[in-house]
């Protein structure tokens, strides 16, 4: 609901309140793919914020996930994640 009214900031907190959550709770796959999906999620919401290493460090953390999941489409977005992140803040 915070993204929807623009509230950036807001959504982040939330989002990464979910993302600790879920760091406590088993390593399924369905937990590793929301893991995965929560970190896609909040590209979008930290963008505006200028918060450029903080989704290079998401999309780094997501990176082992996507690998022990074998999820070819979530690789691709989390790669492309990493290269749009670099890309924007001048990360190599």
């Amino acid at each position: 609901k915070a993204f929807n009214r623009s509230a950036n900031r807001e959504a982040a907190v939330h989002l990464e309140l979910a993302l600790d959550a879920l760091s406590h709770l088993p390593q399924t796959r369905e937990n590793m793919e929301q893991a995965v999906d929560l970190r896609l999620v909040l590209r979008p919401v930290l963008t505006p914020l200028g918060e450029f290493v903080r989704i290079l460090e998401l999309a780094r953390d997501a990176e082992p996930l996507v690998k022990a999941l074998g999820d070819r489409r979530r690789e691709v977005l989390i790669q492309s994640f990493i290269s749009a992140s670099r890309r924007a803040d001048g990360i190599s």
